[in-house]
């Protein structure tokens, strides 16, 4: 699990770039890229509940 805020950056960052994508289909496509970054252990849970919380309310 990431403690530090590189992994937050990290997850922010890939929400900016994928920003641009707007839908139903597009909000389901990113959240499905984030749970995968998750799975691999690349953000922990709280950084993925975050940036789930920014794709849904954005």
């Amino acid at each position: 699990m990431h403690g530090s805020t590189s992994g937050l950056e990290e997850t922010d960052r890939y929400i900016r770039e994928t920003v641009g994508t707007t839908g139903p289909a597009a909000e389901a496509d990113r959240l499905a890229k984030l749970s995968e970054i998750r799975s691999r252990g690349d953000i922990s849970d709280e950084e993925f509940r975050r940036a789930k919380e920014k794709v849904l309310h954005s």
